[in-house]
């Protein structure tokens, strides 16, 4: 039997803008690597719709922030 995990990948634009968008999610607890331009995620079986969940929320919430806008503060309650 092969084994495959899936890695999705978000194109930023540059490797400067990757790194920068590793460091932020980081912090919002999201384990992620960049190759060249591209933010990578290593999805599995022990990740749960709550973890896609929270990673939409904190890319929304990087997102508003460089656009000057402010989350919904009751979007994530910061629990898997």
């Amino acid at each position: 039997m092969r084994h495959q995990s899936l890695t999705v990948s978000l194109p930023t634009g540059s490797a400067a803008e990757a790194a920068e968008l590793v460091g932020e999610l980081r912090r919002h607890g999201i384990v992620a690597d960049c190759r060249g331009e591209f933010v990578r995620f290593g999805m599995g079986a022990c990740h749960s719709v709550a973890h896609v969940d929270m990673l939409v929320e904190a890319l929304e919430a990087i997102a508003a922030k460089h656009a000057g806008k402010t989350p919904d503060p009751c979007a994530h309650n910061g629990k898997v």
